[in-house]
């Protein structure tokens, strides 16, 4: 005989109401089905457990929708109080380290999925191979990797600081003006 822990554990959904985006309606007393980690399944009606290693959540008095997508974040931006210093008083480790949190926040919120459009330090690229592998909870992320930007834009490290600062400072690896130099930086 098989062990019961052979037998793939199914998880059912029974949802008061299912949002079909698809369909562009509200439907009433659906099942969905999940395997692993994937919907194989939704159904009319609250579907019954097939063995007694599945799992049933009872979603009966709520709405269930699709799972979001934020198509513009940083996730290594944390904005709060004193943010604005991050950059003087953070390593990448720390970043890394408040991402894994910000990720759970985001998947609980409901984003599913989130398009990153890009940090330093190769940390938002390592935060989506640890959700991937399973390592780290979190919403699947496309990421852009290094964002680019231009002198004084969005992410530019050095912008509002002074010209005698900056100047010591160099110009950020980050920085691309104008064609040539975006087409430089992208590759």
């Amino acid at each position: 005989l098989l062990a019961p822990a052979a037998f793939a554990q199914k998880t059912y959904l029974h949802c008061g109401h299912l949002l079909d985006v698809r369909g562009g309606r509200l439907l009433s007393q659906q099942t969905i089905v999940v395997e692993k980690d994937r919907i194989v399944a939704v159904q009319s009606g609250y579907t019954a457990a097939s063995s007694p290693q599945d799992k049933v959540i009872n979603l009966e008095n709520r709405t269930v929708l699709p799972g979001l997508i934020d198509c513009h974040v940083h996730v290594l931006s944390h904005p709060g109080k004193g943010s604005g210093m991050n950059q003087f008083t953070m390593n990448p480790a720390d970043y890394a380290y408040r991402a894994i949190g910000d990720a759970l926040l985001t998947l609980r919120a409901g984003f599913t999925t989130v398009r990153d459009m890009g940090g330093d330090d190769g940390v938002n690229i390592a935060l989506r191979n640890a959700v991937n592998k399973g390592q780290v909870v979190g919403p699947r992320i496309f990421t852009a990797g290094a964002a680019i930007s231009a002198t004084g834009g969005h992410m530019d490290d050095t912008d509002g600081l002074s010209r005698d600062l900056m100047e010591k400072i160099g110009q950020p690896s980050n920085i691309a003006n104008g064609p040539d130099q975006c087409r430089a930086r992208a590759i």
